[in-house]
C-alpha cells in the first residue's frame, strides 16, 4: 500500500476525534443533570435504622427496576385509593419525602450513567487511539482550537 492509499484514513482523524468529543459532551451533559432526591432509598419508610441503598452508586440495573416498580406501584396504588375515596384533590405521593417523578428521574438517570459508562470507555480508548495518527500539523491545530484561539 502506498502513501497515497493512506492520506485519506489519515486525513479524516481529525474529524473523527472531534466526533468522538461531540460524542463525550453530549452525554456528560445528558449524565451530569442534578439529582432530584438524596439518592437514599429504603423499602420501608418507616423502618430507616438499617443501612439505605445509595441510588447514586448502584451499578445493578436489575435492582434500579425493581427500585423503580416499587416505587411506582406504591405511586399508582396511592392514586387509586383517592380516587376510591372520592378526592379529587390530595396531596402528592412521596416516598421518603420526594414524589414519584423524582424518583423516576434520579432511577433513569442512574439507568443511563451505568449504560453510557462503557460508551465513554470506548470513546475514550479509540480517542487515544486516534490521537497518536495526528500529524503535526493537527496537533497544532487541536490545542489553538482547544485553547479556543482563532489563528
Amino acid at each position: 500500500m502506498n502513501t497515497e492509499e493512506k492520506l485519506p484514513a489519515i486525513n479524516k482523524v481529525p474529524k473523527a476525534i472531534k466526533t468522538i468529543e461531540e460524542k463525550l459532551k453530549a452525554i456528560k451533559k445528558i449524565t451530569s443533570q442534578s439529582n432530584k432526591t438524596n439518592g437514599k432509598f429504603y423499602w420501608n419508610p418507616n423502618y430507616q435504622h438499617g443501612t439505605p441503598i445509595n441510588l447514586f452508586s448502584v451499578k445493578d440495573i436489575n435492582l434500579l427496576i425493581n427500585m423503580h416498580q416499587y416505587i411506582r406501584t406504591k405511586h399508582v396504588a396511592y392514586a387509586e385509593s383517592a380516587k376510591e375515596l372520592g378526592l379529587k384533590e390530595y396531596p402528592a405521593f412521596t416516598w421518603l419525602d420526594y414524589t414519584y417523578e423524582e424518583w423516576d428521574f434520579d432511577i433513569k438517570m442512574r439507568i443511563a450513567i451505568i449504560k453510557q459508562h462503557t460508551t465513554v470507555a470506548k470513546l475514550e480508548r479509540g480517542k487515544a487511539a486516534l490521537e497518536k495518527f495526528l500529524t503535526e500539523e493537527h496537533q497544532i491545530e487541536s490545542i489553538v482550537s482547544s485553547l479556543g484561539l482563532d489563528i
